[in-house]
């Protein structure tokens, strides 16, 4: 999906998917249940999605994932081919780079709740 995502690609920082997990997912501390890896988990997948107010889609009994594409931080501008910003092309050194980058979000509920 990422390398197929047009809207997210196109409005990086305003539209996003999110996967909503089965409730339990999660078991305390961020664990995920036993099966919860597996591909018979029951989640739903919502495209594009403005990333403003994304968890009121989401039920309270839930947790999510949110991905989306944004530029990190010390982004310059329309100077992109060649400047440092970069990284020479190495893909050992992506992480630096300033350029856009998929960045995924796991919400449990208890994160969106403060419980």
């Amino acid at each position: 999906r990422v390398n197929t995502a047009s809207g997210p690609y196109q409005m990086f920082g305003q539209l996003g998917d999110l996967i909503v997990l089965p409730p339990g997912w999660f078991a305390g501390r961020g664990e995920a249940v036993a099966g919860a890896g597996s591909p018979d988990v029951d989640a739903d997948v919502l495209e594009e999605v403005p990333l403003e107010g994304a968890d009121e889609l989401v039920p309270d009994d839930r947790g999510y994932i949110l991905w989306e594409f944004e530029f990190l931080e010390g982004y310059v501008g329309k100077v992109v081919i060649g400047a440092p910003i970069m990284h020479e092309y190495d893909p050992a050194k992506a992480q630096r780079s300033t350029l856009l980058h998929p960045i995924i979000h796991v919400f449990e509920p208890v994160d969106r709740f403060g419980r």
